[in-house]
């Protein structure tokens, strides 16, 4: 029997919460003005360096993350930072250092996307903070695992350049 990827829809449950609940809940809805947007494959989601508002759910499909890397040379190259699925966040970042996006988001074949505004965002868990917390509590969960992962690999990249400029001696 072939292995069916999770919906959204059964992620969210009353006992994980997190954002991806509140998307069945009108209020919601009708207080963020959240709409749900299809991307097609390979298609630019947001763009690294550019600012934007906005704070993105995986509805269906997955996306990946790539960020320019820069060489002392004056090279650079786009390098795969992660992936995301069913129920992936992305633009929280921004949603709270309004700083530009860091990396470029692009659909990893088709994906449909619910889009919510920051601002709005940040307002309607002001007024509701039992949901607040839950949304907090997930962003965090899908957040701490990826800053461990990016935290590995800067640890590599250093022991890496310590060694080629024979420093680690």
């Amino acid at each position: 029997m072939p292995h069916a990827e999770p919906t959204l829809t059964a992620l969210a449950t009353p006992l994980n919460g997190g954002l991806a609940a509140l998307l069945d809940m009108p209020q919601f809805l009708r207080y963020t003005n959240c709409v749900q947007r299809d991307f097609k494959t390979g298609e630019v989601i947001v763009r690294e360096g550019e600012a934007t508002a906005s704070v993105y759910v995986i509805v269906s499909g997955a996306v990946r993350i790539e960020g320019t890397v820069r060489l002392q040379s004056g090279r650079q190259f786009q390098a795969g930072v992660t992936e995301l699925k069913v129920g992936g966040i992305f633009g929280e970042l921004s949603m709270f250092d309004r700083e530009p996006n860091s990396g470029t988001v692009i659909a990893d074949g088709p994906v449909r996307l619910a889009i919510i505004e920051s601002a709005a965002l940040l307002g309607f868990l002001d007024q509701n903070p039992t949901l607040g917390y839950a949304v907090f509590k997930d962003l965090l969960q899908q957040m701490a695992p990826r800053f461990r992962k990016t935290t590995a690999r800067v640890y590599r990249f250093l022991a890496w350049g310590l060694k080629a400029y024979h420093l680690d001696e």
